[in-house]
């Protein structure tokens, strides 16, 4: 047998059911198991994706403010993000007028 699996148990698991085949006189498991940085790439391709998704909807978003309020203008997907986005803008202390 060959291939590649992501984990341990998957190559045993496979070399124990060929093994038990009517017939099988012996199994020789040349099944690899990935590397676990391919999963840590993964992790940080889908973190990125997210990362550009969030930076082109802030794109569709405008900021004015005068003294004494902040307006936030633009689309988002959801109503929820809208509150969302205002909470947290609303949380932070750093803002320089």
């Amino acid at each position: 047998m060959s291939g590649e699996v992501d984990w341990g148990y998957q190559r045993q698991m496979a070399e124990n059911v060929f093994s038990r085949l009517r017939g099988v006189c012996m199994v020789v498991n040349q099944i690899t198991v990935r590397s676990r940085s391919t999963f840590y790439g993964i992790s940080t391709k889908i973190e990125d994706a997210l990362k550009r998704h969030a930076e082109n909807e802030a794109k569709e978003i405008s900021l004015t403010a005068n003294s004494d309020a902040v307006t936030l203008r633009g689309r988002v997907a959801r109503s929820r993000k809208k509150t969302s986005l205002a909470e947290r803008l609303g949380r932070r202390r750093e803002f320089a007028f």
